[in-house]
């Protein structure tokens, strides 16, 4: 299964605050109107493809984290530790954020995504037995 990071309004916002950023850089240097609104466009648009092309899955017996074009994979039988983080909204309530994953070798995965239970549900249908 595959696993988005959130896109939520902080996300967006912060693309076209760039891109109003590019346009008013643009405009101060005097180019015209229609060049600086382009620009700003294309700024915005050069974020979407990084969204869709990042994304965490779970296959049968490994972990796959894709950014772009670089990938991380941890296999089931290397994963030591996996534990939710979580942003405390009161002092008797807690969102999950996201999930940490600890493997062999001191390595970490920090999984961002806003369906965080159905992921651990996924990961834990996945992950071999321990022995008691």
């Amino acid at each position: 299964m595959r696993f988005r990071s959130k896109l939520g309004r902080l996300r967006v916002a912060t693309w076209l605050a760039y891109g109003a950023v590019v346009a008013a850089d643009l405009l101060g240097r005097r180019f015209p109107l229609w060049i600086a609104i382009a620009a700003g466009v294309v700024s915005v648009l050069l974020f979407v493809p990084g969204y869709f092309l990042s994304y965490w899955e779970v296959l049968p017996d490994r972990l796959v984290e894709q950014h772009m074009f670089s990938r991380m994979v941890f296999l089931f039988v290397e994963i030591i530790d996996i534990f939710p983080r979580s942003i405390a909204v009161s002092d008797e309530e807690a969102l999950p954020e996201c999930v940490a994953i600890r493997a062999v070798r001191g390595r970490t995965m920090i999984v961002e995504t806003d369906r965080v239970d159905v992921f651990l549900d996924e990961m834990l249908e996945h992950l071999p037995a321990t022995p008691q």
